[in-house]
């Protein structure tokens, strides 16, 4: 580990990405804790505790947890973890700092058109829409929504199967569908699969 800290942009870019994250490491956790253990960006106890989570979910999820703290070379350490372990994710494994600056215009752009469009784009919204979801929708729903949101079946167990309370499992299910699914994710296509799990009240809560 270094001395300096992590930077806020690079945190950022962590926390933004977390769900996407999850699901492409999930099958590799271990080869990229090794490469982060010989980088000297986790210790023995670090892996330890990842290793000790009972889904690739959540051992994902606690590295990431983990990373913000290991200093200013964490970041860039993952990224090659993810280049050698051959899992690419958009914006990581090259040129991340010119690529953000370069699309900053664009994205905002296309951010401004999608809402126009479709109101879940709305970052307000939407969140405002997943808590109310989360707040109301009962717990032996979670998998079959989350299949439903077209979710794949690992993904869905993972999340349902973690420690988490209903409203956060519920929370992380959205969120990966919006992140998968990003244009395609409308709230009419939120508003039709929660007619077909019937609940039906939710579903005229939020028209």
């Amino acid at each position: 580990m270094s001395s300096g800290s992590m930077t806020q942009e690079h945190r950022e870019i962590l926390r933004a990405s977390r769900m996407l994250l999850a699901q492409k490491c999930r099958d590799q956790i271990s080869p990229i804790c090794e490469y982060l253990l010989e980088a000297e960006i986790l210790t023995f106890c670090h892996k330890q505790v990842i290793e000790s989570k009972s889904t690739a979910f959540e051992k994902v999820r606690t590295l990431l947890n983990i990373l913000p703290e290991r200093g200013d070379r964490a970041f860039d350490e993952f990224c090659n973890a993810l280049t050698y372990c051959e899992i690419t994710v958009e914006n990581f494994n090259s040129g991340l700092g010119s690529i953000l600056q370069e699309s900053e215009i664009s994205r905002k752009e296309e951010t401004a058109m999608q809402n126009a469009m479709n109101p879940n784009q709305d970052e307000g919204r939407r969140r405002e829409t997943f808590m109310y979801i989360a707040d109301r929708i009962k717990s032996k729903k979670l998998k079959e929504f989350g299949r439903k949101l077209k979710l794949q079946p690992n993904d869905v167990d993972d999340i349902a199967d973690t420690s988490d309370g209903r409203i956060d499992k519920c929370i992380h299910l959205l969120e990966a569908w919006n992140t998968t699914f990003t244009a395609e994710a409308t709230f009419d296509v939120l508003l039709s699969v929660l007619k077909s799990c019937k609940e039906t009240l939710i579903d005229d809560e939020l028209k």
